[in-house]
Formats: structure tokens, C-alpha cells, sequence
């Protein structure tokens, strides 16, 4: 049970250990856009038709972006990374093409992932699989079984000799022979037989 336990461990400490890597390698290929509220396609065509750019401004100027920004929808001022958003959704203006916009509708229910929602996520995922990991160790810990502690050397003697005593006990004892002492001639019956033999015959 206690390696079990480690073997989660690890892969939970593991898991805390790659997140921030996943998580920067998904980051690698996230596209910055300034994300709007969408306006419709036909007030965005009035919109760029009545457009007049700012006068005695730059084109890198906030005051000239935001004017090209208010064609397609609402108004932000810092730009976004958003991940797995397909090429086509992006809007590069034509009075403007430096610039990246990422037109929304939440009606429709669109919400592109954004890079900090990951990095979020990733510190959460981080901190949790760590916290299960100790508490995995922990419990391997707990659940470990402990070593019995060496014999008392008068105790293992006892225990021998109880084991032989009884491998004794168990040993089958012989039968008893017929020829053996308790069948032969008593010594005086020996002697009996002996005179009689000895007497002359008539």
C-alpha cells in the first residue's frame, strides 16, 4: 500500500512540475489583439465610409487608433493574448494595418481563452497536485510497515528447544520384537531342561 502511495506521490509532484511548462508552451503561440465589443456588419460599413482620420496626429498615436478602433466596435485601451481563436476572426484594418482587433459578440456566447487564464489555472493546478503529493508521501509514510525487532536470544533458545521436543514427540517409536529379551527361557527353566537331558535312560 505504501509504495502505491509513493508512486502517486511522485506522479502528483510530477504534474505540479510540468504544468508551468505546458502552460508556457501554450502561451508560444497565443496572438495579441485588442479585444472589442462587435458592431454589426452593415454599421461597420457605414463606419469606415464616413470615416475621417484624425488631423495633426501620428498613425501611432492612441488618439488614431482608437478612432480606427470605434469603426468596428467599442473602445480598449490595452491588448489581449488569446489562444486557439482561428485567423479569420482577427480584423487588421485597412486604415490602419499595424493594428490587431478581435471583434466580439457575447450574444453569441464568444469568449476566446486568454493566456492569463491559463498562467491562472496553471498556479492552481500547481499548488493542488503539490498538496496532494505530500499528502500522498504522508500517508506512505504512516502506512509503511516498521521492521519486527530481533528475537531475545533466551526466547529463541526456548524456541529451538520446544521445535526439537516436539519433532521428537512426533518421531514413531519401533514394536516391540518378539525375539527379543522377554521371549527367551527363564535361567531356571534353562536348567531344568539341562538335567533332564543329563539323566541316563533306562
Amino acid at each position: 500500500m505504501s509504495r502505491i502511495l509513493l508512486v502517486l506521490g511522485g506522479l502528483a509532484f510530477l504534474s505540479s512540475a510540468l504544468v508551468y511548462p505546458i502552460a508556457g508552451i501554450l502561451a508560444s503561440g497565443a496572438v495579441e489583439a485588442y479585444l472589442i465589443s462587435a458592431k454589426d456588419p452593415s454599421a461597420v460599413k457605414v463606419e469606415q465610409e464616413i470615416f475621417e482620420a484624425p488631423k495633426g496626429v501620428s498613425k501611432d498615436s492612441k488618439v488614431y487608433r482608437d478612432a480606427v478602433m470605434g469603426i468596428y466596435g467599442s473602445v480598449t485601451d490595452e491588448p489581449t493574448k488569446v489562444l486557439f481563436v482561428p485567423a479569420e476572426k482577427f480584423v487588421r484594418p485597412k486604415e490602419l494595418p499595424t493594428l490587431t482587433l478581435l471583434p466580439i459578440d457575447k450574444q453569441k456566447g464568444e469568449n476566446p481563452l486568454q493566456v492569463k487564464t491559463v498562467y491562472f489555472f496553471a498556479s492552481k493546478t500547481t499548488g493542488g497536485a503539490a498538496a496532494f503529493g505530500a499528502l500522498f508521501a504522508l500517508a506512505a509514510l504512516f502506512t509503511r510497515k516498521k521492521k519486527a525487532p530481533p528475537a531475545h536470544p533466551a526466547a529463541e533458545d526456548h524456541r529451538r528447544y520446544t521445535g526439537r521436543t516436539d519433532a521428537l514427540a512426533r518421531r514413531p517409536h519401533p514394536a516391540p520384537d518378539d525375539t527379543g529379551p522377554s521371549s527367551r527361557p527363564a535361567p531356571r527353566d534353562q536348567e531344568r531342561d539341562g538335567r533332564r537331558r543329563a539323566r541316563p535312560q533306562p
